[in-house]
């Protein structure tokens, strides 16, 4: 298994069209074969081209949010990648849903701490998912999915306290 890291600053859906033929290459000579996607904190459309009938797809789940406070905050963690190749219909509509920081898209909200030692501090929000979906754009309609970083914690890292399960 190979691992492959991406830096941070890509985009998080990206929509490529892969061209077979110099023909179909030449028909699609005014449209960018590729298409990449932000978080907007809503859901955004693409509509399949003609002639094209898959789809390579890249997808990274946000990050999830910092703590603030607390003994030792830490950094939220990072989305997923998740890649593949999807056979679609020209014509079809996908509905484009990409994780925020700020939880949008199923990431857990952020939560209060007080340690052991009475200092407070805020975990960060979990990353939400990115994901392609075809049809209805209902949960049950996704086909490609990269999950959200989890939240900072704002407390001890760990299951345990000063030694003490928490």
């Amino acid at each position: 298994m190979t691992m492959t890291r991406f830096p941070k600053r890509l985009l998080a859906v990206t929509l490529t069209i892969p061209l077979t033929s110099a023909a179909f290459a030449q028909s699609l000579c005014n449209l960018p074969n590729q298409r990449n996607f932000s978080f907007t904190g809503a859901a955004q459309t693409f509509a399949v081209p003609a002639g094209v009938t898959s789809l390579q797809i890249f997808a990274r789940g946000a990050q999830g949010g910092d703590a603030v406070g607390g003994t030792s905050p830490g950094a939220g963690g990072a989305g997923a990648v998740a890649s593949g190749t999807l056979s679609v219909a020209p014509g079809a509509t996908l509905a484009i849903y990409v994780g925020g920081r700020n939880g949008f898209n199923g990431g857990g909200a952020a939560g209060n701490n007080t340690t052991a030692t009475n200092v407070a501090g805020s975990s960060g929000a979990g990353g939400g998912a990115t994901d392609v979906r075809v049809g209805a754009a209902t949960l049950a309609d996704r086909v490609i999915v990269a999950a959200g970083g989890g939240g900072g914690s704002a407390g001890s890292q760990g299951s345990c306290a000063n030694g003490t399960a928490v």
